[in-house]
């Protein structure tokens, strides 16, 4: 899907940049300083793509595309992309890569022939009081069962919180209500981890109305932070603030010799 060209708006990971470090976001969304991608962003790409091809097609034919076809998706995506990706010294491409396809069949064999989608990419928009943008975002897809999926990447299990205490999960339990006027029955994270025997975990939790006052909360805090132009670095013993996980960090330092 082209996001592109997008209304000024925001978006969740633009407001999960600002509470990170709003320097970051400074040099990201103001300065509009572009780095070059991480392995981690690129492969999550790549898989978001690959599963998007899926469950775009099976909304109709409520049938998975055949295995070769979604390895293909990931390869093809994945050798686009990552000749502009900046690897680590321990991260052999070709290795990633076949990692990236040994999750697809084990998604495809466990995870998607459980799921009929109803809506894929679906847009969501978010207007709130006293805030001039709109939050703008896309749910992966929203199921038979009423669940909303998201699916995630990562190096390891995940912990809990990410299925608690995300405000993404949040913004799309909001858009949910606003379309279909009930709330879904749950929310899924499905984590494709990129492990030695690459598995998929799954977390699955609701919202209620105090996390509904909560994000909102913290959207217009983060607006009106944005809007007074309030962009300081973040705590420098935050795990954030690294050369390996801030690409904005020696333009940072630089600044703030």
């Amino acid at each position: 899907m082209d996001r592109s060209i997008q209304k000024p708006h925001l978006s969740v990971s633009q407001i999960l940049m600002y509470i990170r470090c709003p320097l970051q976001y400074y040099f990201r969304y103001i300065m509009n300083l572009k780095v070059p991608p991480k392995a981690a962003l690129a492969f999550g790409r790549s898989m978001h793509t690959t599963l998007e091809l899926n469950y775009k097609q099976k909304v109709e034919s409520h049938d998975d595309l055949a295995e070769d076809i979604m390895c293909d998706s990931f390869v093809t995506d994945w050798d686009k992309f990552s000749p502009i990706v900046e690897f680590e010294d321990e991260e052999d491409p070709a290795e990633i890569k076949d990692t990236g396809v040994e999750l697809v069949k084990s998604y495809r064999k466990n995870v998607a022939i459980t799921i009929q989608p109803v809506e894929v990419e679906m847009k969501c928009e978010i207007n709130i009081v006293d805030v001039a943008k709109p939050i703008i975002g896309y749910i992966d897809l929203i199921d038979d069962k009423e669940r909303i999926i998201d699916h995630k990447t990562a190096s390891r299990s995940p912990d809990i919180k990410k299925i608690t205490q995300s405000i993404q999960l949040t913004s799309y339990a909001i858009s949910y209500f606003a379309k279909y006027q009930k709330m879904p029955t749950s929310l899924v994270l499905d984590y494709l981890i990129k492990t030695k025997e690459p598995k998929i975990v799954r977390l699955e939790g609701t919202r209620n109305e105090g996390d509904i006052k909560r994000f909102v909360r913290t959207v217009k805090d983060v607006a009106k932070n944005i809007d007074d132009k309030r962009f300081h670095p973040c705590d420098p013993e935050s795990w954030i603030c690294s050369e390996k996980w801030c690409g904005y960090w020696k333009v940072c330092h630089e600044k703030y010799l």
